[in-house]
């Protein structure tokens, strides 16, 4: 069963594609949102920090029902909470002695590469995608040696972070990524066909140990909402997973 959560708008706020001043962005890049709303969200990512200013923390948001035509928007963190029920999940709940308010979550320092994203933020190979999760920056970008050069491209990791971890989180043991994110050349110089949604950040080949591709394969058929392929042969312990058109092969 999926999962419900909420995002609640603590106060009149702006919901964005990159995660900058709203001022900064064409109005087909903001949508307002006043105080008081709360929207049915399926994940969110990390909040990276944005360009130059490393308080302005924001969260990326994955909407049950798009806005705008659009699901993934980006949202301030003072302005926010994603609620599990009655439970706060982001941003940590830190509260100001002085005057009891919550105050903003502390970034976590992390040691790894420092990789800049098309939509301007920084985040680290040891950073999780998704704020809590099991899957990193560095294993979406090959330890960071391919940079992020889309931000659809960003956004395609984020999404596809947001659902792998449901996966993860569904079988119970640790994913191994094999192939993520794949711009040119690396996807020709891996055999990849020639509109793989590795070019774009939206697939990963996986191994889980004690599991075969197709032995996982059965386990998320039912509710992957994008494509699945096994593979014959020395790779029949491999799973793709994409967040393309929902398919299947190898079946």
């Amino acid at each position: 069963m999926t999962k419900t959560l909420t995002l609640q708008i603590l106060q009149d706020t702006w919901l964005k594609q990159a995660p900058r001043q709203s001022s900064e962005l064409h109005s087909s890049a903001r949508l307002f949102i006043e105080k008081g709303k709360s929207l049915s969200i399926t994940g969110y990512g990390s909040g990276p920090e944005s360009a130059g200013d490393d308080v302005t923390v924001h969260v990326l948001v994955q909407l049950s029902t798009p806005l705008s035509s659009k699901r993934a928007w980006y949202a301030y963190q003072r302005h926010v909470a994603v609620m599990d029920g009655d439970a706060l999940l982001f941003p940590a709940p830190e509260v100001d002695e002085g005057t009891g308010d919550r105050a903003l979550s502390k970034t976590p320092n992390y040691t790894g590469k420092r990789l800049r994203l098309p939509s301007g933020a920084t985040v680290y190979t040891d950073q999780p995608i998704v704020a809590g999760g099991s899957f990193s920056w560095g294993e979406a970008t090959h330890g960071g040696t391919r940079s992020v050069q889309k931000a659809a491209h960003e956004q395609n990791i984020i999404r596809l972070a947001i659902a792998l971890q449901k996966a993860r989180n569904e079988i119970g043991k640790p994913f191994r990524v094999t192939s993520w994110y794949r711009p040119e050349p690396f996807n020709s110089n891996a055999g990849g066909a020639k509109f793989s949604q590795h070019l774009g950040g939206g697939a990963v080949d996986i191994a889980v140990e004690g599991f075969s591709g197709a032995q996982l394969a059965n386990r998320l058929v039912q509710w992957w909402p994008g494509g699945l392929g096994i593979y014959p042969g020395n790779r029949r312990h491999i799973l793709h997973l994409d967040i393309g058109g929902k398919r299947k092969w190898g079946f």
